[in-house]
């Protein structure tokens, strides 16, 4: 009996047994601190920004996006995020990888007909 009333004892210190909830006072969150619903076509929406690489040496970002069913490849500087360069790599079909080539070039793969 002294051995099960210990066990008991520890599993309430240990926070194995669940305890009633206790009442909260008045101090919840108000209105002004619970944030917006997000929507839920933000989480389900395709992504414009796909494969993105990071330079060999960190400096530059690399992706692509759609834009008017046109895909772009385009470089960032990743300090600043201002645009380095963007080019039209043709459509998503015809697209197959890129990657960088030392610091400041990028090797494209297609297929299908010229740009």
């Amino acid at each position: 009996m002294r051995k099960a009333m210990i066990a008991a004892a520890l599993a309430l210190l240990a926070g194995l047994v669940p305890l009633p909830a206790m009442a909260q006072d008045g101090d919840g969150p108000s209105a002004a601190q619970i944030p917006p619903e997000i929507p839920t076509e933000a989480f389900a929406a395709q992504s414009q920004l796909r494969g993105a690489r990071l330079s060999p040496d960190g400096k530059h970002l690399a992706f692509t996006t759609v834009v008017d069913e046109k895909l772009y490849l385009t470089a960032f500087d990743a300090q600043t995020l201002e645009m380095a360069d963007a080019i039209i790599v043709g459509e998503q079909d015809d697209f197959n990888w890129f990657r960088w080539a030392g610091n400041n070039r990028l090797l494209i793969s297609r297929s299908g007909r010229r740009i």
